[in-house]
């Protein structure tokens, strides 16, 4: 899902930029750390507000970009 991978790209970029551990971002957080794998993995889609729990417990202000969306036909 495009979604997923726009959200767990940026994160794991992020989190390897500041040297955190997905433990300490859970911290961050105030939550447990499966809650962040959970996400981080794929096996769970985030909405909006926990995108938004992400980026500002790793210091961003999240941004939405919408992209040309492109017809196919079968």
């Amino acid at each position: 899902m495009i979604l997923q991978d726009e959200f767990r790209r940026p994160v794991t970029e992020e989190l390897e930029k500041q040297h955190l551990s997905k433990r300490e971002l859970a911290r961050r957080m105030g939550v447990d750390p499966p809650y962040v794998l959970q996400y981080l993995s794929g096996r769970v889609s985030p909405g909006p507000d926990v995108m938004e729990r992400f980026f500002r417990a790793l210091g961003k202000t999240p941004q939405l970009i919408l992209h040309d969306a492109v017809a196919v036909t079968i």
